[in-house]
């Protein structure tokens, strides 16, 4: 790899980044990405070598990967259908546990949230869209029944015709443009 790196920089072309380990000083090992760029000064070939360390941000994805592990066993264990709606792109995610509990097949909900909104209760319907849309207008970045001032209890209609109660909490990620 060395060698053929090495020969396209003395062609004048650009090498990708190589992720590579090095021993520090003290003896510990540390990841970097080493970048190399050729140039030519007063007719003399030579690289800029870059090299960026790699060790947070490895130990970031770590961190990233065993928390999305985690929550996707989670996900699996509970008998709760639980769900992640996207204000920014109207995108709803569903775990396993809608299907179990209301019936409904993952291909048979559509990901955009009047989907979801189609299946409550006619009895609930308007005052849980009214509720969501205040606590949206509102600005404030989660809420709750007690602190939006708005009771989210409501029903869902399952696949079978059988009414399912149900509660919402929501986070707000972001605000979406009205």
């Amino acid at each position: 790899i060395v060698f053929k790196r090495k020969e396209l920089l003395e062609k004048g072309e650009s090498t990708t980044e190589l992720e590579e380990k090095f021993n520090k000083t003290d003896g510990s090992e540390i990841n970097v990405m080493v970048s190399a760029i050729p140039y030519s000064q007063n007719g003399q070939k030579g690289a800029q070598v870059f090299f960026r360390d790699l060790t947070e941000q490895i130990k970031t994805r770590k961190e990233i990967e065993q928390t999305n592990e985690r929550f996707r066993l989670i996900t699996k264990a509970t008998n709760d259908a639980l769900w992640d709606w996207d204000l920014l792109s109207d995108e709803i995610w569903w775990n396993d546990g809608f299907k179990d509990l209301f019936g409904y097949d993952k291909d048979e909900i559509e990901k955009g949230a009047d989907s979801w909104m189609n299946k409550i209760h006619e009895n609930d319907k308007q005052r849980v869209i009214d509720g969501i849309e205040q606590a949206i207008s509102s600005g404030k970045k989660s809420f709750a029944s007690q602190s939006a001032g708005v009771r989210l209890g409501f029903s869902i209609n399952g696949f079978s015709g059988s009414s399912h109660p149900a509660l919402a909490y929501c986070h707000m990620c972001g605000k979406p443009s009205m």
